[in-house]
């Protein structure tokens, strides 16, 4: 590939990534009022001229890997490429000093691929045609460009309207830099590939209610049987995170996107399915006393017994030593107890012969 113009420059550190102005780049777009735009607006109206440039060389190419002779303007193209964020840093490696087999050792240069429009570039496009009646725009007719902008927004509508709303998942774990820093599951952080002792925080988890009924009865005393958790999660290297975090301080939609898999992919950690099964099940008797009086003759009676309740002075002690059952006392609580002290004193006395 012959290159007119040295393009190395864009690979250096310190080379100034500025967004190019309105007039470098060749004007094939031009909605009513443009001269007006600003920021966003003008920003947006460039990068859309520059993939149109661009793609209207690829036009008048054979294609993408071959040896071309470009002139000094379709180079100042590749590079605006480059400065609008179209293209990332390794397209222009993969173009400036090419790609080598590792089996046949031959270096293969290739340059960017024909550019598409996104659904904001899209959006922008309809939104400053400007429509009025019939299809006429301030007095001119619509361009063939505009006309597929219109009808690539209303198939994508078309498309979300009928597509099917995937069920969402729950996030469980998330770094300190994302917005759902809040859930936590992982107490020494991230477990690495081999580790057999995880620290689990499952008061967190239990806040998902949905999850918290699968925990609850995985933690009855009676049942026993097997939780099975699966997650996922994205672990991206050092390399890719810098360049994501780098990208995301363009306020373009690149940017955006970038801000938002650093947010909602990179390192966050989600629930993709939990279950119990169970296998066994022990009997469970809910005693509320493990020796009720029996004798209804009051002098035989071995309990004592007075004949009228005697109200507390302070309603938060529960009764008086006299005896009875207390207020507010978990009832049930106290009987699992009960048969856990039950069946380890049986189990105690076996092991002792």
């Amino acid at each position: 590939m012959l290159i007119h113009k040295e393009l190395r420059e864009v690979l250096d550190d310190d080379y100034d990534k500025t967004w190019p102005e309105i007039t470098e780049v060749s004007m094939s777009y031009m909605p009513t009022g443009y001269k007006d735009f600003t920021g966003k607006d003008l920003k947006m109206l460039i990068k859309i001229n520059v993939k149109r440039a661009y793609n209207t060389i690829l036009d008048g190419l054979e294609g993408t890997s071959q040896d071309h002779d470009l002139s000094e303007r379709e180079m100042d193209t590749i590079e605006q490429l480059y400065r609008v964020n179209a293209v990332d840093k390794t397209t222009m490696v993969s173009m400036i000093e090419g790609n080598t087999d590792k089996m046949t050792l031959e270096t293969t240069k290739k340059l960017p691929a024909r550019q598409k429009f996104g659904p904001r570039e899209l959006e922008f496009i309809v939104a400053k045609s400007n429509p009025k009646k019939g299809d006429e725009y301030h007095g001119e007719q619509i361009t063939a460009f505009e006309e597929e902008a219109r009808a690539k927004v209303k198939s994508r509508i078309k498309t979300q309207k009928l597509k099917p709303k995937a069920k969402s998942k729950h996030i469980i774990h998330a770094p300190d830099s994302s917005s759902h820093s809040e859930h936590k599951f992982f107490k020494e952080g991230v477990p690495k590939p081999g580790d057999t002792e995880i620290d689990l925080d499952w008061d967190n988890i239990r806040k998902i209610p949905s999850i918290r009924k699968v925990i609850d009865k995985a933690l009855t005393p009676t049942i026993v049987g097997k939780l099975e958790i699966l997650i996922s999660g994205i672990i991206p290297s050092e390399k890719y995170l810098k360049n994501l975090k780098e990208a995301s301080k363009n306020d373009d939609e690149g940017g955006q996107d970038a801000q938002r898999r650093l947010d909602e992919e990179i390192n966050v950690y989600y629930l993709e399915m939990i279950n119990f099964n169970p296998t066994k099940r022990y009997p469970y008797i809910d005693y509320t006393e493990r020796h009720p009086e029996s004798e209804v003759v009051p002098h035989r009676q071995k309990k004592f017994k007075i004949p009228d309740y005697i109200w507390p002075t302070t309603s938060w002690h529960g009764r008086k030593p006299e005896g009875g059952q207390k207020t507010w006392t978990p009832t049930e609580g106290i009987a699992i107890l009960s048969y856990i002290k039950r069946q380890l004193s049986k189990l105690k006395r076996w092991l002792d012969g």
